[in-house]
């Protein structure tokens, strides 16, 4: 859907420089001017479009939407009151933005913890069947989450199972070289609202990496994005056939993923 809005933009756009060139609309375009005073409406469709396929998944009812619903929302009037201002239809400091916006923050990161548990077993599953691999959706027996702050975990010598991480605002920094790893394939699925996902892995486990992050940096052993929708996907070459190994799933919506090999 959203190359389709993109689509439509630029034929617009297109259009009326052609009809103005040709002399069939009588406006003198200014390509700094029109730049400068519409680059909000790049936001408006970004916004518009998340909505749309938030309504799409909502139908075939096989995924969460909070996250989709609340970006769209927020690009669509982020993009509306930047253009607003341009156009000078009014004048909303971003100060005025965000008296309203961190209140709505909160709000948003409490619906997340209160959903976060129908649907996670659901994602979980998909994320397995899209990558065609051979293990069962399972109830993870470790679950960290929280609100606000910074979590740590792998500081000593640790036990790692099975786990979810989910984090509204912060950083999740996960250590996973004093880890006594069980035999066989352990799922670390991690998640988070806005900051940093850090993971650093032994130099020689087997591991299977997707991270995704909406808008900010991605970067998986040395396979680094950034910009929006970026996302990067590594596994090492013995991953199948490892004693021991590793499936993280990091999945952020604005900030920092970072996941590494120790030196």
């Amino acid at each position: 859907m959203a190359r389709y809005l993109w689509g439509l933009l630029l034929l617009l756009l297109g259009g009326a420089f052609l009809l103005s060139n040709i002399g069939l609309l009588d406006i003198e375009f200014n390509i700094g001017w029109i730049l400068a005073t519409f680059w909000p409406a790049i936001l408006i469709i970004w916004g518009v479009s998340e909505l749309i396929n938030a309504l799409n998944r909502l139908v075939t009812n096989n995924r969460s939407v909070s996250g989709s619903v609340f970006t769209g929302l927020l690009l669509t009037f982020l993009g509306l009151i930047f253009l607003g201002n341009n156009l000078d239809w009014f004048s909303i400091s971003f100060r005025d933005i965000w008296t309203y916006a961190w209140p709505l923050l909160i709000i948003y990161i409490g619906f997340k913890l209160i959903l976060n548990n129908r649907f996670h077993q659901r994602r979980v599953r998909k994320w397995k069947n899209d990558k065609h691999l051979d293990m069962k959706t399972q109830d993870f027996p470790v679950r960290r989450k929280m609100m606000v702050g910074d979590m740590k975990i792998g500081r000593g010598s640790w036990n790692l199972e099975d786990m979810t991480v989910w984090l509204g605002a912060g950083d999740v920094d996960i250590d996973l070289t004093k880890a006594i790893i069980p035999a066989g394939e352990t799922i670390i699925d991690i998640s988070g609202f806005v900051g940093e996902i850090s993971v650093l892995i032994p130099e020689n486990l087997s591991v299977h990496v997707d991270a995704k992050v909406r808008v900010g940096e991605v970067d998986v052993l040395g396979d680094s994005a950034n910009g929006t929708g970026r996302s990067a996907f590594y596994q090492s070459e013995d991953y199948n056939e490892a004693i021991k190994k590793v499936y993280i799933v990091a999945t952020l919506s604005a900030g920092e993923i970072d996941i590494r090999r120790a030196d």
